[in-house]
Parts: structure tokens; C-alpha cells; sequence
């Protein structure tokens, strides 16, 4: 896998987290919900952060 498809994957999990974060900020959630988008939220966190941390080793 090169770096170009990294930044990609980087780039969509960014985008992944943004999506639930809105929905966790706007939307009438019960406790099940947020707490299931809250661990879906660093879930996609974690993942950002391991693949900037492995595209830094390139650097």
C-alpha cells in the first residue's frame, strides 16, 4: 500500500468520524444511542490515529 492510499484512508476516516460526531450534536439521542455513537466516534479516532502515525514513519 502506498502513502497516496493511506492519506486517502486517513482522509475518509476523518470524515467518518465528522459524520457521527454531527449526528451525535443534533440529533434526540437516548443513552443506548450515545453511547453507541460515542464509541463509534473513537473508534474512527483510533483508526485516524494509527494511520497518521504510520504515514509519519514515511516522513
Amino acid at each position: 500500500m502506498n502513502i497516496d492510499c493511506l492519506i486517502k484512508c486517513f482522509c475518509q476516516s476523518r470524515k467518518t468520524k465528522y459524520f457521527f460526531l454531527k449526528n451525535f450534536e443534533t440529533e434526540q439521542l437516548n443513552t443506548e444511542e450515545k453511547k453507541l455513537l460515542s464509541e463509534i466516534i473513537m473508534d474512527a479516532q483510533n483508526i485516524s490515529n494509527k494511520i497518521w502515525n504510520f504515514c509519519k514513519l514515511y516522513d
